[in-house]
């Protein structure tokens, strides 16, 4: 398996994980979140994990990471959207792989957005726009954002009290 995602995913070029199209039998030229899945399963190289880690930079915003570049895209797995399990991905190949700044980093702005989103649209959403820190905005292309979805749930509270430490504080407690 390290050697087909190696021969199939990796981009030495790129330095970076990517998607591949098994029409095409390519890869496809774009940076995802989903190019740290190798880093949660731990099949990355340490120099492979430590270059993905620097590529993920750049679709890092001010709530998580982007699902992808691609931001003209109207599909749910792109653009600005943050999706719960890229955020785990993340955090978690981070640990494996010792980037645990980078990991803390991940999981702070994630709670963040999730907690902003909340204030904002009185719900948990499935994903939230990691750059506005809300419910991310739907265009006829794309089927609406569902309310209370258990992944962003257990991804916020796994990050706030596992990864971050946070104390629970009952409703209506004092803080």
């Amino acid at each position: 398996r390290h050697r087909a995602m190696d021969r199939y995913l990796w981009s030495p070029e790129k330095k970076r994980y990517e998607p591949y199209h098994l029409g095409k039998k390519e890869r496809v030229n774009v940076n995802s979140a989903d190019g740290l899945a190798p880093l949660f399963v731990g099949a990355a190289s340490p120099i492979q994990a430590a270059e993905a880690v620097k590529s993920a930079k750049s679709i890092e915003r001010r709530g998580g990471l982007m699902a992808s570049d691609l931001t003209k895209s109207h599909h749910q797995w792109d653009g600005t959207n943050g999706w719960a399990p890229y955020q785990v991905m993340a955090i978690v190949g981070y640990e494996r792989y010792g980037f645990h700044d980078d990991a803390i980093r991940i999981a702070r702005k994630w709670v963040g957005a999730v907690t902003n989103s909340y204030r904002r649209g009185h719900a948990m959403f499935e994903r939230v726009d990691v750059v506005t820190l809300s419910k991310p905005v739907v265009d006829e292309l794309k089927y609406p954002t569902q309310e209370g979805f258990l992944w962003t749930n257990g991804s916020f509270v796994w990050a706030a009290l596992d990864v971050l430490g946070m104390k629970k504080v009952p409703i209506g407690a004092a803080l």
